[in-house]
């Protein structure tokens, strides 16, 4: 028998740059759904998804009751923790088409690398701890045209921030330069230039949520 506890009083957090609801709920040792669904962060998450929050948010934490376990004695008690993953989905193109099948070696953070191979849509799909913070994927691996690439984990902002378009525009090919949150001429430039590829007449080089959306959609996050 287990008995669960409520939840009885509220932490806060501030979000840095790279937090996710999962790796802020792994820091502060409380499960992942209680925060997902702890009332005070309705509001917040209304604007943000679990793996896109701003640095500045406030993310309320629950205080979760100890689950007493009620045990026979005189036997032994074996308890497995399974450690907390996420799942990580990038998809790679060459030339807008899907580099399907390709053989690759992938890392997280500091761990040891291991082979991988995109499916038939380009897409890999790999599990990390949810405190990682770095994927590192290697084409060609080993010889003297090796591609490297690297995705820093829980880094990709809200849509609704400047920086959150600059960093979409670049991961999908129009460049726009340093994703610094500056909506300046480089960015604006990149902005009309995906603009015309969606249709938007005249492009106007501004994140109206059109654009938004439609960038939302292409980078499917």
């Amino acid at each position: 028998m287990i008995q669960v506890g409520t939840a009885a009083s509220m932490a806060e957090h501030t979000v840095h740059q790279g937090d996710t609801i999962a790796s802020i709920a792994s820091v502060h040792n409380v499960a992942y759904r209680s925060v997902l669904h702890a009332a005070e962060n309705e509001e917040l998450l209304r604007t943000r998804t679990p793996e896109q929050l701003f640095e500045g948010d406030i993310v309320f934490i629950p205080e979760e009751a100890p689950k007493p376990v009620i045990l026979e004695t005189d036997r032994v008690h074996t308890f497995v923790v399974r450690p907390a993953s996420i799942l990580l989905q990038v998809r790679f193109l060459c030339g807008g088409a899907p580099r399907a099948l390709e053989p690759c070696r992938i890392r997280v953070d500091d761990a040891e690398p291991i082979e991988a191979k995109l499916d038939a849509d380009g897409w890999l799909r790999t599990e990390a701890p949810v405190a990682a913070t770095q994927l590192v994927v290697t084409f060609f691996p080993d010889t003297d045209y090796a591609e490297e690439a690297t995705l820093q984990i829980g880094h990709l902002d809200p849509v609704t921030q400047t920086r959150g378009v600059q960093q979409r525009l670049n991961n999908l090919g129009f460049d726009c330069g340093a994703e610094d949150g500056d909506a300046a001429e480089r960015t604006q430039a990149a902005l009309r230039a995906f603009q015309a590829t969606t249709g938007e007449t005249p492009p106007s080089g501004t994140a109206c949520p059109q654009t938004t959306a439609a960038l939302t959609d292409l980078h499917r996050s």
